[in-house]
């Protein structure tokens, strides 16, 4: 896991916000799923390896989820997991499909147990007890990938995306079983009024990342003024706000975390780092602009020269291409010059 898996995995690993958000996507916003009712369970799968043809044993195969809990449902339970995702995996289908058949094949491996442990009891040889009867149930497994990346979410949400099919093929594909995933985008525009937890806030934030300006205001209403210890933290993180996590308890008041207070601060500092930019960007522009009418008096420009000395923002670069420039006595001398620079 990343920083950003690691900080939403400790986040939603809390009973009542895992199960906001299960009600949040899965029933929009219905309380079927309670936190009181949540156990955690272990997210690692072992599938053992029969023995192979020379008689050694294959070496098991280890599958880990990302957050998985038993729902008591009142007569029996379903099993609910959150597999987080910061980058797009264009396999992610699939990989839904192959943790929910681990968790299945898990549960089928332990009536199978307790099918060898009764024939033992009954000292039964006839290896029927490592098959399934009539009445053995499965619990179902229930999957939401939560992908919180920038970017936009391009890959499939089924497995039928992620197949080969001919234009002309309707006929197999109206035969293929399909297999689909629940998935839920930070980035896109989500009808958020079914969470009941701050789980909310967080995720109101998350589509704002790249805008600092649309951020600030966000932050500066009032329900950003009490915000606990773990979404404030959970928040600087996902959006790289290191001056905020770093001082995250100069934030603490009554209620809670203060991120309307953290934002004045932070605009303080984006209105000094804007200027600074604004300063650096006008110097190369103008250094840019010199070496132009320079290289002019000595030919033509080309436009594609012309875009890549404009586009150059690094000033010493600019100041050592200004002294080539004087050097060189045609244009073509100073490009094949800065073809060394790359």
């Amino acid at each position: 896991m990343g920083k950003y898996d690691d900080a939403l995995y400790r986040y939603l690993s809390d009973n009542d916000r895992f199960a906001d958000f299960f009600n949040a996507v899965l029933f929009g916003g219905r309380q079927i799923l309670r936190g009181e009712l949540l156990q955690s369970d272990s997210e690692r799968y072992v599938t053992a390896n029969p023995k192979s043809e020379t008689g050694t044993v294959r070496q098991n195969k280890n599958g880990f989820r990302d957050i998985k809990k038993r729902a008591n449902t009142g007569g029996s339970f379903v099993i609910t997991a959150i597999e987080n995702q910061h980058d797009i995996d264009y396999a992610m289908p699939w990989r839904i499909m192959q943790y929910d058949q681990m968790e299945y094949g898990q549960q089928i491996q332990e009536i199978q147990c307790c099918r060898r442990r009764a024939a033992d009891r009954r000292r039964s040889v006839n290896g029927w007890q490592n098959r399934l009867e009539r009445g053995d149930k499965l619990h179902p497994v229930y999957t939401i990938c939560f992908y919180h990346g920038v970017d936009r979410w391009d890959g499939p949400r089924s497995l039928k995306d992620m197949m080969d099919f001919d234009q002309d093929s309707r006929v197999w594909q109206s035969c293929f079983h399909d297999y689909g995933m629940t998935l839920f985008c930070a980035g896109e525009a989500n009808d958020l009024t079914g969470f009941q937890t701050e789980l909310r806030q967080l995720l109101e934030v998350l589509p704002l990342r790249k805008d600092k300006r649309a951020l600030k205001a966000l932050w500066s209403r009032e329900e950003y003024s009490r915000l606990d210890r773990e979404t404030a933290e959970t928040m600087a993180i996902l959006t790289d706000s290191t001056e905020i996590l770093e001082t995250l308890e100069d934030y603490q008041g009554e209620g809670g975390y203060n991120m309307c207070q953290a934002v004045e601060e932070m605009r303080r500092d984006w209105k000094a780092e804007g200027k600074a930019e604004g300063k650096a960007e006008g110097k190369a522009e103008g250094k840019a602009e010199s070496l132009l009418q320079l290289l002019r008096s000595r030919g033509e420009v080309s436009q594609e020269l012309a875009d890549r000395i404009m586009g150059e923002q690094n000033i010493d670069m600019l100041n050592l291409w200004f002294q080539k420039a004087i050097q060189a006595e045609t244009v073509q001398m100073f490009e094949e010059e800065i073809l060394k620079d790359g």
